[in-house]
């Protein structure tokens, strides 16, 4: 299967995608829609619509790393991702407050489902809720036994982190970390990652 990511506006921001083991593209998702092939919409996976301040783009998010898929077992696969309540998109819109996201939440996506097109299976398992926190960064690294993983999103405050141990399982957290650095605020582009070996975190804006 080919799709030309340049014309199919899901792709356009470098939000998460996964394959399998041989390299076929499994599913995508946008920070908001999860899409299989080039634009079909996985079941049940259908638009938040008073939770994202891309619902006027149609589901395809205008900001980078908004979600990240980490595989959880037989299968089955956790799509992390972030939400505004509706105080926060309103006042965002008028002009009077800042714009950040202020959920972060999961979904449990079983490809399985529908001879191997997939389903949402559970949606929006609230890990974070009234908090300020990043409209871009997220990123995982695989834990050091092998198996689980660390999922790190920062707050809107670059220097504060909230973790969770995701195990095939379980998400467990936040467990919260203030570096005690400078603070800075402005990250309307700008990613994180962490070095291959897990070692390093870096962070641009």
């Amino acid at each position: 299967m080919q799709c030309d990511t340049f014309n199919n506006a899901p792709y356009r921001h470098g939000h998460s995608i996964i394959c399998d083991s041989n390299s076929k593209l499994l599913f995508a998702h946008t920070g908001i829609l999860p899409i299989r092939k080039c634009e079909n919409i996985i079941e049940n996976g259908n638009i938040d619509v008073d939770n994202h301040f891309e619902f006027e783009s149609g589901g395809n998010g205008q900001f980078l790393q908004e979600s990240i898929i980490i595989p959880k077992k037989n299968n089955q696969y956790y799509v992390f991702r972030v939400g505004v309540s509706n105080e926060v998109y309103d006042s965002a819109n008028n002009g009077t407050g800042d714009v950040y996201f202020d959920k972060f939440f999961y979904d449990i996506i079983d490809m399985n489902e529908n001879n191997g097109e997939g389903r949402v299976i559970e949606r929006k398992h609230m890990l974070i809720e009234n908090e300020k926190l990043s409209i871009n960064m997220l990123h995982a690294v695989k834990h050091a036994n092998g198996r689980d993983w660390w999922v790190v999103k920062p707050g809107d405050l670059k220097n504060s982190f909230y973790t969770f141990l995701v195990t095939p399982d379980h998400v467990l957290g936040p467990y919260f970390q203030d570096l005690q650095g400078p603070e800075f605020h402005w990250d309307y582009w700008g990613q994180c990652n962490f070095s291959l070996n897990g070692e390093f975190f870096v962070m641009g804006t």
